[in-house]
């Protein structure tokens, strides 16, 4: 099975570099954005249309719906959820255009496919450093009141119900952090593109779903055993109470630091 992953791999890799979309120096960013506008309006959906079907509490389906989509539409500014996406591409696409270096790099760098399990240990040890540096940097956006305050504290604002829109529920300055972080995570560890590639895929789903503020039995945390990611009711609660739960995604830095809090029922 090993073998026939491997050769998979090779295939794919050798069909995505005959792909002008795939060598194109913003394919990165572009990947990213794609993959957040899908899971975005899948949620949206599922938010306005199906959760009030799926609720198990005792409000009606026009009840919740009316309350989702409320969640939904408060926003502070027009253009609320394209700003952000401007933040991060525009940058980025400007840079790229007069700093060209994919083709180069992954001809010179990346003549081969990775194999199954350096494609594995790539994306999850990218997720473990983007966890560890995204942890330090959140502690320090909470603790520092000058911090918190303009450039944190936005991200707070709206706390229930919990939706995908608190995603794009950031500053200027967060946002630049955040996918600086990401950036460098893959950069330590020196990823194959075909790990970026798929580690993006990855972070941008486990993004979505962290602050949908629902717990399907099929969601990550409840996949992976032991606890080992919070997961959207371990976020929710730092959403709650602020001063739980700092990493984004895995449970073990909260834990050595004593961060680590069974979330209440809300």
């Amino acid at each position: 099975k090993h073998e026939q992953g491997c050769e998979a791999i090779r295939n794919l890799w050798e069909f995505l570099t005959r792909q002008k979309w795939f060598l194109h120096d913003s394919f990165e960013p572009l990947l990213a954005v794609a993959v957040f506008v899908v899971c975005f309006i899948a949620w949206y959906i599922h938010d306005c249309f199906l959760m009030p079907y799926l609720s198990s509490g005792r409000q009606g389906p026009d009840e919740v719906s009316k309350k989702m989509k409320q969640a939904w539409y408060h926003r502070e500014f027009k253009g609320a959820y394209l700003l952000p996406l401007l933040y991060y591409l525009g940058p980025i696409l400007v840079f790229d255009v007069y700093y060209p270096r994919r083709i180069q790099r992954i001809s010179v760098h990346f003549t081969s496919s990775p194999s199954l399990r350096q494609l594995v240990a790539e994306i999850v040890g990218g997720l473990l450093v983007y966890d560890f540096f995204f942890f330090l940097s959140h502690i320090l956006l909470h603790k520092n009141e000058f911090l918190y305050k303009h450039v944190h504290a936005y991200h707070h604002k709206h706390v229930s119900p919990l939706t995908v829109n608190e995603t794009v529920r950031l500053t200027l300055s967060e946002t630049v952090l955040d996918y600086t972080i990401s950036i460098l995570a893959l950069n330590l560890i020196k990823a194959h593109p075909l790990s970026r590639a798929i580690y993006n895929i990855v972070i941008v789903y486990l993004l979505c779903e962290l602050h949908c503020g629902q717990d399907y039995f099929w969601m990550a945390h409840n996949v992976v055993p032991f606890g080992v990611l919070s997961g959207p009711p371990g976020h929710k609660a730092h959403h709650v109470r602020s001063n739980v739960r700092f990493a984004k995604f895995f449970s073990h830095m909260d834990y050595l630091f004593g961060f680590l809090e069974t979330p209440r029922s809300h």
